[in-house]
């Protein structure tokens, strides 16, 4: 068994919690140059990737942040081929604004190496490793891309990753009252503001709190993302 593979399947078996398995992946020689930061991802059955754990980062990646990876963005692209690829972080930028998503990127990110993990071809989800100094082309592996795939369809089995995959599921989920859900299925529906003033009797101001409180709820800037991430969710 290569020395790698050895050493990531023994730190397995030490039941390890996704942030310290994050942790563990900038420490070993799995690519060079060394990572700064880490996170691990995961898809589940409709789709939607989220983030299950990070080292060396202040915030999620807003890429790998309960969206579906049957978008456009760059990452998912690459994910659904099953393909490793090096993002830039000009690139990052770019798309998080055409998408309007909310980005504060480390200061010293220069590239990120996706790395997908997939079972018989389906996406179970994604290393991403965080580089401050441009790649040019993607970094050989000082592992067997197959095995280390394997490695981690084994991670997430552990206990100690489903405990973190179902919190992550429900903690980004928000608690909306039957009204709020209402709003959601006129906003879906194209009703304005005045629409669904008409529709509950209730003032144009309030109704305008309400969809502004929506959308700060689920982290975007507009009705268009406020319904996709509530499909994401299965809202």
């Amino acid at each position: 068994m290569p020395v790698l593979t050895k050493k990531i399947l023994n730190y397995l078996s030490t039941d390890p919690t996704p942030p310290e398995m994050a942790r563990f992946l900038t420490m070993i020689e799995m690519v060079d140059p060394h990572p700064l930061g880490a996170t691990i991802n995961y898809i589940n059955d409709e789709g939607t990737i989220f983030e299950i754990a990070r080292f060396g980062l202040k915030n999620k990646d807003p890429f790998l942040d309960h969206n579906s990876i049957w978008g456009n963005l760059e990452p998912f692209k690459h994910l659904r081929r099953n393909q490793l690829a090096v993002i830039g972080s000009d690139t990052v930028i770019e798309q998080a604004k055409e998408h309007n998503l909310e980005i504060e990127p480390e200061h010293w990110l220069k590239c990120v190496l996706l790395i997908p993990i997939t079972k018989k071809d389906v996406p179970l989800g994604a290393l991403a490793l965080f580089f401050d100094q441009k790649l040019e082309d993607i970094p050989e592996l000082n592992i067997d891309y197959e095995s280390l795939q394997s490695l981690f369809v084994l991670a997430f089995r552990t206990p100690q990753f489903q405990t973190a995959i179902n919190k992550n599921m429900a903690a980004d989920l928000p608690t909306l009252t039957d009204l709020e859900k209402q709003y959601l299925q006129w906003i879906a529906r194209g009703f304005s503001n005045k629409q669904i003033a008409n529709q509950t009797q209730q003032a144009l101001p309030t109704v305008k709190a309400r969809v502004s409180r929506l959308l700060k709820q689920f982290e975007v800037k507009n009705r268009k993302h406020l319904i996709e991430k509530a499909k994401t969710l299965n809202l």
